[in-house]
Parts: structure tokens; sequence; C-alpha cells
């Protein structure tokens, strides 16, 4: 008995299995194209900077009061709890990064708007998160930080929520691309070389609500600033 394959057998086999394999290729290059890009760690801060979750029961979930008081008891104390490991592990965290980078580009209150050359948008805003308080002079130096380091779409969705609450810009309600391009929309309309006219058109959208938010660059800004 013969064993071998015929040969136009094999050559049907061999080309179904190479058509078979032209037809995966671009099917795994649009899966591939089709992922959402890598976050960005430059833009990105550490996760002990963001607030915990707070998880709580739905009163209806529960039929006993006391098992519910005690369950959202529970709930609190875990979220205060990982908040204060928060904010140590993001103290040690700045502390090390500060050590790192020259005595001569450290940041400084007599200049909080100056962003030290070493600093991505996630050191500055970790920077920031554990010391700051001067608000103008954050939204500064990470605006200035979001636009070197790649942008909104680099920034992970608890970011980008943050990021845009920080200016004043509702979240509720907004998809992931809403929010970006109002975040998009936030750098190009406050762009600006000077200082102070930075300020006065940061002044100007933080007093409007979004829906009233000027589509050019050449809108009016008050004289004073925040």
């Amino acid at each position: 008995m013969n064993h071998r394959i015929p040969s136009r057998l094999c050559r049907s086999s061999c080309h179904s299995a190479l058509r078979l394999h032209g037809s995966l290729v671009p099917l795994r290059r649009a899966h591939r194209d089709a992922l959402p890009p890598p976050k960005s760690p430059l833009l990105n801060p550490p996760a002990s900077t963001r607030p915990p979750p707070l998880t709580v029961p739905q009163r209806s979930s529960v039929d006993s009061t006391f098992q519910y008081l005690f369950q959202m008891g529970k709930g609190y104390v875990r979220f205060y709890k990982d908040g204060l490991k928060g904010v140590w592990a993001s103290r040690k965290l700045l502390r090390q990064k500060l050590d790192r980078t020259p005595r001569d580009d450290r940041p400084s209150i007599w200049r909080p708007y100056h962003v030290p050359k070493t600093f991505s948008r996630a050191d500055w805003v970790l920077l920031w998160r554990v010391k700051g308080r001067l608000r103008m002079a954050f939204l500064e130096g990470d605006d200035a930080n979001l636009i070197e380091d790649g942008g909104p779409l680099g920034l992970e969705p608890a970011e980008l929520v943050i990021a845009c609450k920080e200016r004043g810009i509702d979240t509720l309600g907004e998809s992931e691309a809403d929010l970006m391009s109002l975040l998009g929309d936030w750098l190009r309309l406050t762009a600006a070389e000077d200082i102070a006219e930075r300020r006065r058109r940061m002044a100007t959208l933080l007093l409007t609500r979004v829906e009233n938010w000027p589509e050019h660059r050449d809108f009016a800004v008050p004289e004073w600033e925040l």
C-alpha cells in the first residue's frame, strides 16, 4: 500500500494553510490597532495619590438595620485606613524623588510655578497632592507637563476625571472621549507664553460653564487674574 500523499493534495493543503495565515494577519493587525494606547507613567502619578474607593452597602440590600450600620462603618474605616496608607506612601515617594532632584532645580515656595526639569507630569502631581495648596500655580505646571508628556490621551480614566474636576469641568455623565476632548480644549484655550495672560485665560474658563466656553482662542480676558 502506498502511504505517500499525492502531490496535488499536498499543494492544495499548503495553499489552504497559506490563505488561512494570510487572512489571520490583517485580523491580528486590526485587533492590535483596536487596542487602547498604553497609559503613560510620565502622565499618571502613583495610585496612592488618588482617593481610595468608598464601598458601602445599599440600604435596600441589608434587612437588619444593625447589620447595615455595621457594614457601613467597616466601609468607612477601610476608606480612611487606605487613605492614610496612601498619604504615607505618597510622602515617601516624594522624598525619594526630591532626593534625586538637583538642589538648584527643586520646587520652591518662592517659585511655585517653576517645574523642575527632571519632573514629569506624574512627579508634579505627586508633589502638589502631598504639598500643594496654590491652585493656579499647580494648574500652570500641570498644563505644561500634560502637553510635554503626551496629552490627555495617555491619562488613566481616574486621572482624567480628576484632571477635569480640577479645572472646573463637570464630569457627571460624560464619556472618557468627551472628557479628553474638554481637557484638550482647556489646554488649547489657556495656552500663552506670558504667565499673566495664561492666568487670565484660566480664570475666564474656571468662571465660565463648559458649554459656554469660547470656540476660538481670540476671546476677551479680564484685566485681573486669580
